[in-house]
């Protein structure tokens, strides 16, 4: 497991289970009955839908100066010829 995974539980809205990753293992603890146990009973039966998830962070690109004057003088430029015509 990549570090910083965690465990997500169906839910609504889905919520983060406390967890310990070792390796290629994550462990977690569900009471019957209780927090991440789907049916909410304590009746000898746990069902737990869950899955182990990794936030990947990506850079988001940005225009340098040079693209956003490009961008500003055009959208000027096909402004001022709308305005000319109208």
């Amino acid at each position: 497991m990549p570090v910083g995974s965690q465990i997500w539980k169906e839910g609504f809205p889905w919520f983060v289970v406390p967890s310990a990753v070792s390796g290629n293992q994550i462990s977690w603890f569900v009471t019957d009955g209780g927090i991440g146990d789907a049916d909410g009973a304590a009746n000898g039966s746990i069902t737990d839908p869950a899955g182990a998830a990794t936030a990947i962070v990506l850079p988001v690109p940005v225009l340098g100066l040079g693209a956003w004057l490009l961008l500003v003088l055009s959208v000027g430029g096909v402004g001022l010829r709308f305005r000319k015509s109208a």
